[in-house]
């Protein structure tokens, strides 16, 4: 593949187009990562993507880790 051609494949809003509305579990940037959450994609790429506030704790913050369902992904 193209360098051209997966630069469009990786883009954000051909992302959110194929695989917007497939579920992610989103977990806590602490040690544990006990707290998980479940959105979508484009719920996360909506609401989590953005610089990080340096007043919000580990523990409050949700990343997309990979506790996912690999035969969907």
């Amino acid at each position: 593949m193209l360098v051209p051609e997966l630069r469009q494949l990786c883009a954000r809003s051909r992302l959110l187009q194929d695989w917007g509305d497939k579920e992610i579990v989103l977990s806590t940037a602490n040690t544990h990562s006990y707290d998980k959450h479940t959105k979508t994609l484009r719920e996360y790429a909506a609401h989590h993507m953005a610089p990080q506030r340096l007043d919000v704790s580990g523990d409050k913050t949700l990343y997309w880790f990979g506790d996912n369902n690999y035969t969907e992904w």
